[in-house]
């Protein structure tokens, strides 16, 4: 999916509905960062590569670490453009232009407060994303895949410049090969607010 509505940030409906719709997991690439060429330009080269990863898996190769990278980099584009591009950012730069700095040249007194905050920000929403949406399950890699079930996630967040224009959230996910037994409880109630 190319989310390219808005420029420079996901869709927030969009990205909801796809969560809450059919799931990241079952997605073969998604992106909604800077322009409609990039974000198209990325979900585009991940979808090749999620087609390679499905054809490698009829061929019986081994998939599992491209499986990973491939959930880690659909975890990593919610969180950015989701997230931090949709949710996070723009309060913040309002928060700065009212202190008087601009969000495209942090001040270097506000910035090692501003990295941090905004680094804590992504991740505690990302673990509450990653519960509600990623958790527990399935990989759609095609028929011949192994089931793949994300089990855990980590991620280090870095704010690579004095500016609020991007972020580098470095994302790892665990998979566990076979699904959770049924507990025979009701499917969790999804409702997330970025």
């Amino acid at each position: 999916v190319a989310d390219v509505r808005l420029v420079n940030r996901a869709d927030e409906a969009l990205a909801g509905f796809l969560l809450a719709g059919p799931g990241p997991a079952a997605l073969s690439s998604y992106a909604g960062w800077n322009t409609a060429g990039n974000a198209f330009g990325t979900a585009a080269a991940h979808l090749l590569m999620a087609r390679i990863l499905r054809l490698d898996a009829e061929r019986g190769a081994d998939i599992r670490a491209r499986a990973a990278a491939h959930a880690a980099f659909l975890l990593q584009r919610f969180a950015d453009d989701y997230l931090y591009m949709a949710a996070i950012r723009p309060p913040l730069e309002t928060e700065l232009r009212m202190r008087g700095a601009s969000p495209f040249n942090i001040p270097g007194n506000l910035y090692p407060e501003i990295r941090v905050r905004l680094a804590k920000d992504v991740e505690a929403r990302t673990r509450t994303l990653f519960a509600q949406y990623f958790e527990g399950t399935s990989l759609n890699l095609g028929p011949a895949a192994p089931a793949f079930v994300l089990s855990g996630f980590s991620m280090h967040t870095l704010v690579p410049w004095f500016r609020l224009f991007e972020i580098d959230p470095a994302v790892s996910v665990t998979l566990t090969s076979t699904p959770a037994p049924d507990s025979g409880l009701p499917p969790r109630v999804r409702v997330f607010t970025p």
